[in-house]
């Protein structure tokens, strides 16, 4: 099942490790991360001066990895485009592998807030009720397994390849006062967080 693949960890960085590019566009595609014109690129490799703080932001240095997995400009919402859009594909697996009706390609797909039928019911950005004092109850996607009784709380994010753990760690412990709670009301079901973390 592709849903299934998409959680493995090793996905996001497979075209390089498998990847059927020509190491000629590997490579060109590497150096472009390193070679963008950004200040910090300005000030290390041309010898100039200048400020090396985000132009957009105004924090941090400004290289690509600030540049794409770092900066919150106000009012900057590609971030949030980019990940709801990989999300995206996630939930369209998920919806044809549970029997919902789903568009011919993923990037079609309207999501709603709930779908739900005998073997499953799938929540799009829905905050859960719980108990108690829970701040955090909205994860990106809730998957309810009806069949098996699995509850799965699903986290998408984009991330620098050399901070994806950090991230990944941080999806886990983030949901863990949640899933305690949904083991209450959920009696028999396994449970679990399930990041999802792919490459910037």
């Amino acid at each position: 099942m592709r849903c299934q693949a998409a959680f493995l960890e090793t996905l996001s960085v497979l075209w390089l490790v498998k990847g059927r590019l020509k190491s000629s566009t590997e490579a060109l595609i590497l150096a472009a991360q390193d070679c963008i014109y950004t200040c910090s690129f300005k000030a290390n490799c041309m010898s100039n001066a200048g400020d090396t703080h985000c132009c957009q932001c105004g924090e941090g240095v400004e290289t690509v990895r600030h540049i794409l997995s770092q900066c919150h400009p106000k009012g900057f919402n590609l971030y949030m485009e980019r990940h709801d859009r990989a999300l995206l594909a996630v939930y369209y697996d998920l919806c044809k592998h549970y029997g919902f009706e789903v568009t011919p390609r993923w990037w079609e797909l309207q999501t709603l807030p709930v779908h739900e039928n005998h073997h499953a019911k799938i929540l799009w950005d829905v905050p859960i009720p719980s108990n108690g004092d829970i701040v955090v109850r909205r994860p990106d996607v809730i998957l309810q397994d009806r069949m098996n009784r699995h509850l799965h709380l699903i986290e998408m994010a984009v991330a620098w390849d050399s901070i994806q753990e950090e991230r990944r760690a941080e999806k886990q412990s983030k949901y863990r006062e949640l899933c305690a709670d949904l083991r209450r009301q959920f009696h028999g079901y396994r449970m679990g967080v399930v990041p999802v973390v792919i490459g910037a």
